[in-house]
């Protein structure tokens, strides 16, 4: 993207981020010209969205955007609603799709009413969003200050990319592209292809062949990569004594097939690459462990064709062939902030942060392994905080760090939940939950009334005798049905802090005030980084 040159508008689904992006780029490029298309109906209306939404309805809304939309003003980059009529924009215009990969999740805001339908809505946004781009940038959650890694991408500021892209809308210096015979072909005018053939057994010549093993050989090909999706390296074995690339891409289903996989990728790192996929994207920061430890590695621009490839933002963050890293264990932990929040504490010291999911029955095996691999720091969330404590004989630990060959842990929640309840100790308060923080918020809040959320009861030795004036939600489960109807707290206190949380949920049902729970996770995130530098952890 030429910024100085072209100009811009900014698409992608509701609650993507789209304004607070246009807010850093005004940071990032100055001297443009930038417009946010909501909060000029906002202007033109003299009345939020929200109420234009509520009072008028969405025709109406939508007929007034297209009509504020004309009578912009020059600008270089403008925003737009996520139910933006995409046609009126005109062909001078580039668009930039901006999305996160909780974007299939619909998101819940209190200022604004929930969309009928959100997943058929999704779907077909999507393919519209796709079908009009000209480039893409999958945002990272929790990002909200300026960033390198985003400038890059924002005005196309690349020297050497690297690695491999499937069906990429633009061109990055120093990557492979990968078409296939299985997707809608693209024409690159470029030497950087690799034809992946997955239906047919025609192929094009002189561009580098992936042919899967599945098919026979045709006599005379010598392709630059042989490889099998399938979960049986016994194909690939047939080729050990070719120059070809031999490429493992299985679903892989537990730590254990990870290793093995790992294993044989290690007996010639040269030749041998492992790719491993999964359904939800669960070995996103493996592959990105193997940056520069193999032959080939994929990236993605968008949701590409598996959520286990890095987006372009973590592949630009990330060190080649890191010895050690730094983590946040949990699950679930898409969602996570930690590894914006922790990325340039730990970058320089040249480690890189990955976020793992990790179900609890796999804590042990995980962790071993994760240890032989290099992690030296974790952060670690719910429901993972008990099983790291019961690990180092301890209460539930939130700070894990190794100095030599031991294993340490701590817990900075405490910290946190002071931070987030300090000004509610003298109201009526109960505890919704609890988890690994429960013993904390016992010691914050003494006060306090404990639920059991799945129950709907008072746990052991509590017992509250009056209904709650405020709804501290500690429990990741939707369990609102558990809830007892006559309460109508004025105030829910999250102590997550994502989109699609249940709290959130919860107060927008009885339209109570919401506090969410970022407060508290600033503050412990604060004082791990406190622990792992002045006590040198790591």
């Amino acid at each position: 993207m030429e910024a100085d040159l072209d100009k811009f508008v900014i698409v992608g689904h509701r609650g993507a981020g789209k304004t607070s992006l246009l807010q850093r780029w005004r940071i990032y490029c100055p001297e443009l010209a930038f417009a946010d298309l909501d909060q000029e109906i906002e202007k033109a209306e003299g009345a939020l969205i929200s109420d234009i939404f509520l009072n008028q309805g969405e025709a109406y809304f939508r007929e007034l955007e297209r009509k504020v939309w004309h009578q912009l003003g020059p600008f270089h980059v403008v925003s737009v609603g996520g139910g933006f009529d995409l046609d009126l924009i005109s062909p001078e215009h580039k668009i930039l799709w901006v999305r996160r990969d909780q974007d299939r999740f619909d998101r819940i805001f209190l200022d604004r009413p929930p969309l009928p339908e959100y997943k058929k809505r999704f779907q077909e946004r999507e393919l519209n969003f796709q079908k009009r781009a000209h480039s893409i940038y999958t945002l990272p959650e929790g990002l909200f200050k300026t960033d390198e890694e985003e400038k890059k991408i924002l005005l196309n500021q690349f020297d050497n990319v690297g690695g491999t892209v499937t069906l990429p809308l633009q061109v990055y210096p120093g990557t492979l592209i990968e078409v296939r015979d299985d997707l809608q072909m693209k024409n690159y005018a470029t030497d950087q292809l690799l034809y992946s053939v997955r239906q047919g057994l025609t192929y094009p010549e002189n561009v580098k062949i992936d042919w899967d093993v599945r098919q026979p050989l045709p006599e005379g090909l010598d392709p630059y990569i042989l490889s099998t999706h399938e979960n049986s390296l016994k194909d690939l074995q047939l080729y050990e004594n070719t120059n070809a690339i031999l490429k493992f891409c299985p679903l892989i289903h537990s730590w254990s097939e990870l290793l093995e996989g790992l294993k044989w990728q290690m007996k010639n790192p040269d030749q041998y690459v492992f790719l491993p996929r999964s359904v939800d994207g669960r070995w996103n920061w493996f592959r990105l462990w193997m940056k520069g430890r193999q032959a080939l590695n994929f990236w993605r621009e968008g949701s590409g064709s598996s959520l286990d490839q890095p987006t372009l933002w973590q592949w630009l963050s990330h060190p080649l062939s890191p010895q050690q890293f730094a983590a946040v264990l949990g699950n679930p932990v898409q969602h996570s902030f930690s590894p914006v929040y922790h990325k340039s504490f730990f970058l320089n010291q040249g480690l890189p942060f990955y976020r793992i999911q990790i179900e609890e029955s796999e804590w042990m095996e995980a962790i071993q392994i994760l240890d032989k691999l290099g992690m030296v720091a974790a952060a670690v969330t719910s429901p993972l905080k008990v099983e790291a404590g019961k690990w180092l004989g301890q209460k539930p630990l939130n700070t894990l760090w190794k100095t030599k060959s031991t294993w340490s842990g701590d817990n900075t929640d405490r910290l946190g939940a002071e931070s987030l309840l300090a000004d509610y100790k003298k109201r009526i308060v109960v505890v919704w939950g609890g988890g690994g923080v429960l013993q904390i918020l016992k010691e914050v809040l003494p006060e306090a009334s404990f639920y059991s959320s799945r129950a709907g009861k008072p746990r052991e030795n509590f017992q509250m005798m009056k209904d709650p004036e405020v709804l501290v939600w500690a429990d990741p489960h939707d369990s609102i049905d558990q809830i007892p109807r006559h309460w109508k707290p004025k105030l829910i206190i999250d102590i997550s802090y994502h989109d699609q949380s249940v709290a959130k949920k919860y107060a927008q049902k009885i339209a109570a005030e919401y506090v969410s729970g970022l407060k508290m996770f600033v503050r412990q995130a604060e004082e791990q980084q406190k622990f792992w530098r002045e006590l040198g952890k790591i």
